[in-house]
């Protein structure tokens, strides 16, 4: 028995530990489901280092029923440093707290329970083999970590139930705590060989429990108290199902604090008339009145005094706090007066179940920063009012406002409620301000009209000689209504439709309030991407798990070897499987507890028994899967499997969305949900019993299970549930059922021939990632970026030098339209001086090394330049940047003498970008001299018309012939032929011609939207060298780059690099490292999108030669080293190198290569698989030896 009894105890201990910390950090911290997510993040996340240290001391297993009792003094750590966080951080309660602690506590106080969580569980699965392993028939490792996982899961169990019924019977947090305490205590007692102990102890120890739990009680109250009111008049403690309430006297004010945050001040004579006034202004002759929301406490004193009410039912959210609080009241009127009633009911749940109807409901809600109270701000919510509304009845809901100033978080969250409570009820007023109330009737005349409201509170004032009726013109001013009403508008016409009008189904209330939340906190901005936000989570929770599938799919058909005896591992799969599981099974509970909260009005009483059903579910599954799986060749798993999926689906989809659910069917389907998971998760833990060691396998158990719950915990409240809504919270279950199915192929034994290489394995990790990131960051760039301002004039304005701008325009006789600027300065004497300023691209078209070329040039009335500015351009930044430095050779010169212009030399190292500014310069300005002379001169017969391709393709028509040679000499290896073939490369293509494949070709292939398809030199190297590589392999880094081609030359002084030789394994370690700088930097350039990054690249920069450039400089030694090392810039560190052989892995027409031997490679590669072959054909040399 007393192998059972500790992870019994150990799953009672960790749940009810689990269940207070978060109860506590809801009650101390934040009450909202961004706390929840949160904290449950790093919960899961600190479980992680506890299970590997563990597995790292696995030698003191045996030790495991003392190092249980650590539990204790851990949970204690997070309790009172939850308790006392706002009086540590000298965070006031009335204020949100601070974000950044928010972060800072929920990583730190559940380190110490979380950390031992999953080190202890590792523990008691060595523990339970190490003792208890002789005695059973199945000793597979798998089978005993199912068995501890399902007696913790047990203990799970009675935990819940614990916890449950003392929130029920409003007992302390201290009880739970106790009885877990000593049920853990017992048990480490009773599997220890000391008889003494296991008799005495025990028994003694209960008693002690209690009055240590009563004396902990009493002083925890009391210093909570004294912290924050600063008196010490406390009187005692309230506990219902949704709070803890600490109450006391200041002189004859009734205190009370909710969850250490000030609730109540009673008696409160101002707010009560302001709050009184506001609603009796609208409706004077009410009957019967619902009021929901604690603040209405402040009314009761007169509203029992109006002759007219007959009935007054209050309903606070927290509904037990009604009949708990009338009594300690000095206000001894409400005790017992006939006419208030409390219902014991929550107010969703009453009003479904009531058929009364009332003259006025109020709803006092507070901003909704749980989606739980979401459900007060939705249409069926309203329209549930308005069924309860007698004739001429008036609804009201307050919702926070502005008093001078709605900022766009705030107002969109008013005007999703605004117009959602306006699609319900037709007839409608506003009052506005900080605490604004939207009035809602179907026939009763609601006014915003000072005089008539005025009247109709001069009725009130008879009998209530404290309300006065000139507070309405405060209360309802015109200007103010007219103000917020059209901020509501003005939100209406921005917001997407989908995010208006909130439902059931999209908890619009909820995203508002952390946005707001968020907003003051400082984070402003995220409420104009919440349809970005919506798209690239959409992508990425669909995406993100195929791509993980379809490249280990890929990875492992290419690793197909027929006839071997040696297999590739696959925990990989079994460790995402895992992963997946435990995101499903938070995440079906969140979405399952929300629904029953719904429907049921109060989660706090049922929320233990709920998640027990669950963890029965998850203990009884292993236990099934150990019955049906005896035989390992019956397939009798598979088929129970697919039947409890099936009947998950069906039953879930059934109770959300087709048929109300009773009771007793939110149990079964939370019993069936852990079922399912827990045989799905015994099913994947089978698959490690041949690959991994027991301490192994509990360990990945907790790592990845527990962080998939983390996600789940993180990404189902914050994220899929307010911006995607419920059907796609649902939809994502499913898909991520579907997608452990196909897991389940993968578990195959594939044949290979030896292990797999390391850099593989990480490249089918890392290329799915960098896929990712790409799409999701192009996502957000395409739907953030704003509208593209007129460039034109910006440079214009840049080059004006404080004169004054005027547009211009004139039409040629080709019927162009051209707009250019004139520029009014004055001189010392006050004399006017004209400058003109036009644009090249208007005037004459000119294909740069990257595309069309525009230039902004400033001249005077004589047709001297006066400045030049560039306005848009594809050339590569460092090309560009070295032109700039020398556009002050074009200062001085006359458009009207157009050879002027042309005996400006080329810039050495940018000569075709020079080239194109010269010509830009040239025949614009020759075209402009002509608008502003208005003369007739006659054209030259040489001049370039509008779109006429530009004398540059020589260089393209070199490149061609470079490339149709080296497709050529590949098949004919000589060593003469291939130096003289690399020195003409280095010298032609890279000297002369500085043609380079880089980064920015890269980038420029990457955005595709941006390609200028001009024949010319860039576009060749964007979309050609990628194609040709596809087709005939890797031969541009073979044949065709200067930088290699002169790094191959270099290392031909062999008479250095002979005298270090390393291994091929080394060399395909150090070979890596080239794909590690292509990855960083890609994901790097994802994010910020600057083409600046790329001048990093030593390939576009080094022929310039610009020694005042330390990309040049590093060239060099990166030259200097390929002295020792063959070609060490290719192999080591070139990332355009990487990004070339990952898409030769495609090897689409590899039927085109010439023949590889690898064995003969003296540039490191060892096996034909390797993708980073240059195809240089060196190997074929020796082959032929």
């Amino acid at each position: 028995m007393k192998k059972y009894l500790l992870p019994i105890s150990l799953g009672l201990f960790s749940i009810t530990a689990q269940a207070l910390l978060v109860r506590d950090f809801l009650h101390c911290i934040e009450e909202n489901e961004l706390t929840l997510g949160i904290l449950y993040f790093f919960w899961f996340l600190w479980i992680i280092p506890g299970s590997l240290v563990g597995k790292l001391f696995y030698k003191y297993s045996y030790l495991f029923p003392i190092t249980s009792l650590l539990y204790i003094p851990s949970w204690l750590w997070g309790h009172f440093l939850v308790r006392n966080s706002r009086y540590i951080s000298d965070i006031p309660t009335y204020e949100l707290f601070n974000i950044h602690d928010l972060f800072l506590y929920s990583a730190i106080a559940p380190a110490g329970i979380s950390f031992f969580t999953g080190f202890l569980f590792t523990h008691c699965v060595l523990w339970w083999e190490n003792n208890f392993i002789h005695k059973t028939s199945n000793s597979q490792p798998s089978t005993i970590v199912r068995h501890v996982y399902a007696y913790e899961a047990l203990g799970a169990v009675l935990g819940g139930v614990i916890t449950s019924i003392s929130i029920f019977l409003g007992l302390s947090h201290w009880i739970p705590f106790c009885i877990s305490v000593w049920f853990l205590i017992t048990s480490s007692l009773l599997s220890l060989d000391y008889p003494f102990l296991k008799k005495v102890l025990p028994i003694a120890l209960l008693p002690l429990l209690l009055l240590s739990t009563f004396l902990l009680e009493s002083w925890e109250n009391k210093s909570l108290w004294n912290h924050i009111t600063k008196n010490e008049n406390f009187k005692g403690k309230i506990i219902t199902q949704k709070g803890e309430y600490l109450y006391g006297y200041d002189n004859s004010q009734f205190i009370l604090l909710r969850n250490l945050k000030p609730a109540l001040s009673f008696p409160n004579q101002e707010y009560g008339l302001h709050l009184l006034s506001t609603f009796l202004a609208q409706k004077n002759d009410a009957k019967n009145i619902l009021l929901i929301g604690e603040p209405f406490l402040y009314t009761l004193p007169y509203l029992i005094n109006i002759n007219s009410i007959k009935k007054i039912l209050w309903i606070p959210f927290d509904f037990e706090l009604s009949t708990k609080i009338i009594p300690l009241l000095s206000e001894n009127s409400l005790f017992n007066n006939k006419k208030l009633v409390f219902p014991q009911a929550e107010p969703h749940s009453f009003l479904k179940n009531t058929d009364d109807r009332f003259d006025i409901i109020l709803v006092y809600t507070s901003d909704p920063q749980t989606i739980s109270s979401n459900q007060y701000l939705t249409d069926s919510f309203f329209t549930l009012l308005k069924t309860h509304l007698a004739d001429k009845g008036i609804a009201g809901i307050r919702i926070s406002g502005g008093e001078n100033f709605l900022g766009g978080e705030i107002a969109t969250l008013g005007a999703s409620i605004y117009f959602t409570f306006q699609q319900v009820f037709k007839v409608n007023a506003l009052k506005p301000g900080n605490e604004t109330w939207l009035f809602g009737s179907l026939t009763h005349p609601i006014s915003e009209h000072i005089p008539t409201l005025e009247q109709r509170l001069s009725v009130i004032s008879q009998q209530i000689s404290e309300i006065k009726p000139n507070i309405v013109r405060d209360l309802y001013p015109a200007d103010r209504i007219i103000f917020q009403k059209n901020r509501y508008e003005e939100v209406k016409k921005f917001i997407h439709e989908d995010y208006l009008i909130a439902t059931e189904n999209k908890y619009l209330g909820f995203l508002y309030s952390n946005l707001l939340y968020l907003w003051k906190q400082g984070y402003s901005g995220l409420l104009d991407k919440i349809i970005t936000i919506k798209q690239i989570t959409l992508f990425l929770i669909i995406s993100s798990p195929l791509c993980f599938i379809l490249a280990r799919g890929i990875y492992k058909r290419k690793s197909i070897q027929k006839g071997k005896e040696k297999y590739l591992s696959t925990t990989l799969e079994t460790y995402f499987a895992i992963f997946v599981i435990g995101t499903i099974g938070m995440g079906i509970t969140i979405l399952l507890l929300i629904q029953f909260q719904y429907r049921y009005g109060t989660l706090s009483t049922y929320i233990g028994l709920l998640s027990s059903m669950f963890m029965l579910g998850l203990s009884i599954s292993p236990i099934i899967f150990n019955f049906l799986y005896a035989d390992k060749n019956n397939k009798r798993p598979f088929f129970v499997l697919l039947f409890l999926v099936s009947i998950c689906i069906c039953y879930t989809l059934v109770i959300l969305f087709v048929l109300p659910p009773y009771f007793y069917t939110y149990l079964a389907i939370f019993f069936l949900w852990g079922l399912t998971l827990s045989f799905l998760l015994s099913l994947f833990l089978n698959n490690l019993d041949k690959e991994a060691e027991t301490a192994q396998i509990a360990v990945n158990l907790e790592v990845w299970d527990h962080l998939g719950a983390g996600m789940g915990a993180f990404i189902f409240p914050i994220i899929l549930l307010p911006i995607l809504g419920l059907q796609y919270a649902i939809g994502y279950i499913l898909f991520s059922l579907l997608l452990i199915l196909l897991c389940i192929p993968l578990l195959q034994k594939i044949p290979t021939s030896q292990s797999p290489s390391w850099g593989r394995i990480y490249g089918y990790t890392l290329f799915p990632i960098l896929v990712l990131c790409f799409i999701s960051t192009e996502i957000y760039y395409r739907s953030t970026v704003p509208l593209p301002e007129d460039t034109f004039t910006k440079i214009a304005q840049e080059l004006s030098d404080g004169g004054k701008l005027q547009p211009e325009t004139t039409t040629l006789p080709d019927n162009r339209e051209i707009r250019y600027y004139s520029v009014i300065k004055k001189d010392e004497n006050q004399n006017e001086i004209i400058s003109y300023i036009f644009s090249t691209a208007s005037l004459f078209k000119v294909i740069g090394y990257g595309g069309e070329i525009d230039i902004a040039v400033k001249v005077s009335q004589e047709g001297i330049i006066e400045n030049i500015k560039v306005i848009q351009s594809n050339e590569t930044p460092d090309y560009l940047s070295l032109v700039e430095n020398y556009f002050f050779s074009y200062k001085g010169k006359n458009i009207f003498q157009p050879e002027t212009i042309s005996v400006i030399d080329a810039v050495s190292g940018a000569t075709t970008t020079s080239d194109a500014v010269k010509r830009a310069v040239q025949f614009a300005g020759k075209e402009f001299a002509q608008i502003i002379q208005n003369n007739n001169i006659n054209r030259s017969e040489t001049l370039f018309t509008y779109g006429t391709s530009t004398p540059t393709t020589y260089s393209v028509y070199i490149f061609l012939l470079f490339i149709l040679l080296a497709i050529i000499f590949r098949f004919f290896y000589k060593d003469l032929l291939r130096t003289l073939w690399l020195i003409s490369v280095v010298v032609i293509l890279g000297f002369w011609l500085n043609i380079q494949y880089g980064l920015y070709s890269i980038v420029q292939l990457l955005s595709a939207d941006k390609l200028q398809f001009h024949f010319t030199i860039s576009t060749l190297l964007t979309i050609g060298i990628p194609v040709l590589v596809l087709i005939n392999g890797n031969i541009y880094c073979g044949y065709l780059c200067p930088f290699g081609a002169l790094s191959e030359l270099i290392s031909k002084f062999n008479w250095i690099n002979k005298r270090i030789t390393p291994t091929k394994k080394t060399w395909y370690t150090a070979r890596q490292f080239k794909f590690i700088l292509a990855f960083l930097f890609f994901l790097i350039y994802f994010f910020i999108r600057k083409n600046k990054l790329i001048s990093i690249d030593p390939l576009l920069s080094f022929f310039t030669l610009d020694m005042s450039n330390y990309i040049t400089i590093f060239g060099i030694c990166v030259l200097l080293a390929s002295l020792f090392y063959n070609r060490f810039w290719c192999r080591v560190l070139c990332p355009t190198g990487a990004f070339l052989s990952l898409i030769q892995s495609f090897r689409i027409f590899s039927f085109f290569w010439q023949r590889t031997f690898p064995a003969h490679c003296d540039l490191g590669i060892s096996r034909t698989e390797e993708i980073d072959c240059i195809q240089c054909n060196r190997c074929y040399k020796h082959e032929k030896k």
